[in-house]
């Protein structure tokens, strides 16, 4: 458990001291927190997961997918001069493509089998 904890230890110094420095060589310290914050949430998610099953693994994993996304959207923003437009999400201006919409059907289909066999489970169908 020695090592999980330094690593987050880790996540939490680079997200909340080093980000705010990144203005030193350059780098927006907004952009640099954002994407530092992602990399805190896919650190969290991963120490969540250890030694799960079923569906808390799935949420899980949809969890760090969903933070590794923005964490790669938001370095990917950093290097290009494309402004997102209100309301629309880094992912979707970076690619040109609606990944926040077919981000939001993954989440709602790990929500439907979340509940889906809690339900199974308690009807003893499972």
């Amino acid at each position: 458990m020695k090592p999980a904890a330094l690593l987050l230890l880790a996540v939490v110094v680079l997200t909340h001291y080093l980000a705010p420095a990144a203005e030193l060589i350059g780098v927006n310290p907004r952009f640099a927190f954002y994407v530092a914050r992602s990399i805190e949430g896919m650190a969290l998610f991963w120490l969540l997961a250890q030694g799960r099953r079923g569906v808390f693994l799935v949420a899980c994993m949809l969890g760090f997918a969903l933070e590794l996304m923005v964490a790669v959207c938001g370095a990917f923003f950093w290097i290009s001069d494309l402004a997102p437009q209100p309301w629309e999400q880094l992912c979707d201006t970076s690619t040109g493509v609606p990944i926040s919409s077919i981000t939001l059907v993954a989440v709602v289909l790990v929500a439907g089998i979340i509940t889906g066999k809690t339900s199974w489970q308690k009807s003893g169908r499972l």
